[in-house]
């Protein structure tokens, strides 16, 4: 197809100045644009529409969410908020003396050492937390593409390059990177060690 995902250059986006634009009404997309689709490893995506008329460079772009990306992105950020907040209950517990009556306070308080870490909220209220995450998510999308969606930005002729670059070269099917890699790492093992001469 003619839509290819590239993940990172943030930099494709950056230093796009507002001077850099026409009204999309004036300078509208040909029927078959160059695409590209920039992902985010939080599951923001931006898709891009690239085309040169008249000597120049324009790019009209889309943002949106990729909600598996993004459910993905935020199921490692909870596992990781659990495993840090098992480790820290797990250091209050080891650090905390028997609790006997005896070490308790008069006042009847326990002792801070033997209270449980504050519960992160990706721990406390998982769903509510996704829903947190996703709804931020989804407002930086709605906020980008507000600011895209009346406007054809005229592209520095390097970005035009880099995104017509990353749908050529940058995308050789993943399979063939893997193998490349495989067959790289057979050809490297270290040579077995000779036996250590005796006498």
């Amino acid at each position: 197809g003619s839509d290819y995902t590239v993940n990172g250059p943030a930099s494709m986006l950056a230093g796009l100045h507002l001077e850099d634009v026409v009204p999309a009404k004036d300078a509208p997309a040909p029927e078959k644009p160059l695409k590209a689709r920039f992902a985010t490893f939080d599951g923001l995506v931006v898709d891009i529409a690239a085309w040169e008329k008249d000597g120049k460079d324009y790019a009209s772009f889309a943002a949106s969410v990729d909600d598996k990306a993004a459910g993905e992105h935020i199921d490692a950020q909870q596992a990781k908020a659990k495993a840090g907040y098992d480790t820290a209950v797990a250091a209050a517990k080891a650090k905390a003396p028997a609790a006997s009556d005896a070490s308790k306070p008069a006042d009847g308080k326990t002792d801070a050492a033997t209270a449980e870490p504050p519960k992160p909220e990706a721990v406390a209220d998982p769903a509510k937390d996704r829903e947190q995450k996703l709804a931020a998510l989804r407002k930086e999308a709605d906020d980008l593409d507000a600011r895209f969606k009346d406007w054809t930005f005229v592209l520095p002729a390097y970005k035009y390059a880099a995104i017509n670059k990353s749908t050529d070269d940058l995308l050789k099917p993943l399979e063939d990177k893997n193998a490349a890699k495989k067959e790289g790492a057979e050809t490297k093992k270290t040579p077995a060690k000779k036996p250590a001469k005796t006498g």
